[in-house]
């Protein structure tokens, strides 16, 4: 299993933060997508990840999502950031920087722009992962309460995206856009054949 989180990030909006685990199969493409845990909420970027001077550690959402990884055996090893010109800034920070190096945890930079829109690479590329079951989503009934929240804005948000931009779409994208940059990243990120 590959297990990556891909963060849709909003400076004044919702951010939408997927823990997902990829099963791939013996010639190493993608089968199960199985999603681990999700945030869907207003953050900003000292709390998705930040430095406490005082006790020496990292702090943050991210931070605690890759200590749980860890202790889930189902360590992190990916981050999917999408960087347009307003979230291009978090990368840049010394305490982002210095916690991939602790943590060895590779950042995948995913730009959004026209290809959102293309048949080939755009955001209606992932309808056939859900219409064949290879997305897995948690069973909302043990979850606590803002995740079952977050699970529900995604099934929303898949059920009533619309590619063509028209009305009667879901209100917000964050958590489509958040799985899509996992999907469109994975032929980078996939495990690769041994020699």
């Amino acid at each position: 299993l590959l297990h990556v989180i891909s963060v849709d990030p909003s400076p004044t909006k919702f951010w939408a933060v997927g823990r997902w685990a990829v099963r791939f199969d013996e010639k190493y493409e993608a089968q199960e997508r199985y999603l681990v845990d999700l945030y869907r909420q207003k953050l900003t970027a000292d709390a998705f990840l930040d430095w406490n001077h005082e006790r020496q550690e990292f702090t943050g959402l991210l931070h605690e999502w890759w200590l749980q990884s860890c202790k889930d055996n189902a360590k992190v090893t990916h981050l999917i950031f999408e960087v347009n010109a307003a979230q291009r800034f978090v990368l840049q920070y010394d305490v982002f920087k210095r916690w991939v190096r602790k943590t060895g945890v590779q950042v995948v930079a995913h730009t959004t722009g026209r290809n959102k829109a293309y048949p080939e690479l755009g955001v209606q590329t992932i309808a056939p992962h859900f219409q064949f079951g290879r997305v897995r989503l948690p069973f909302q009934f043990s979850m606590q309460y803002h995740k079952k929240r977050a699970v529900e804005a995604f099934i929303k948000e898949l059920t009533r995206y619309r590619t063509d931009g028209g009305k009667g779409g879901a209100a917000t994208d964050d958590c489509v856009m958040s799985y899509w940059f996992l999907e469109n990243s994975l032929p980078v990120i996939k495990p690769r054949e041994r020699k």
